[in-house]
């Protein structure tokens, strides 16, 4: 296992506290986990506006990881470079329903659902939904960005934002 993955997994999993949704959060106030919903929700409307790879090559972390394609996972770069080949045909859309930060303050993560709309060769329209995970640190300059993400299909349908 990469060594990059195996230390964020790790820190993680000994630095976090329980688990607040976004419900919660605004209940309780708490600015540290409302502000990765904050980043996560602002990273889709990024995407919705002015386009999926340039959010992309936004929030990603200097060394992002996706662990959606190849067995090692694909580096930011060529995430960014595969959703510009992509353009024409992939529509995503996604929202955070939960976040957690590290007491360190600098590691962190948001999980929610995902909707794809892929748009074939022949007409047809696949939608594709799912849940995804986004683990969150923040760069040198204090702001946070997308180290490693992933997300899995579900068999079943999952609900959308809306509903």
């Amino acid at each position: 296992m990469n060594n990059l993955i195996r230390s964020t997994l790790l820190a993680l999993t000994c630095s976090l506290p329980v688990i607040v949704t976004a419900e919660a959060t605004e209940a309780t106030g708490d600015a540290k986990i409302t502000e990765l919903i904050t980043i996560d929700t602002a990273f889709n409307e990024m995407a919705q506006t002015i386009g999926i790879p340039e959010a992309f090559a936004h929030y990603l972390h200097k060394d992002a990881l996706n662990l959606n394609g190849g067995y090692d996972g694909v580096p930011g770069a060529e995430v960014v470079a595969v959703y510009k080949q992509r353009r024409e045909t992939l529509q995503m859309k996604w929202w955070p329903i939960a976040s957690e930060i590290a007491a360190s303050s600098d590691l962190g993560y948001t999980w929610g659902r995902f909707i794809e709309h892929v748009n074939h060769d022949d007409g047809t329209v696949e939608e594709i939904r799912g849940k995804y995970i986004t683990i969150w640190k923040k760069n040198a300059e204090g702001e946070w960005k997308s180290l490693t993400d992933m997300g899995s299909i579900d068999d079943k349908p999952t609900p959308s934002a809306d509903e």
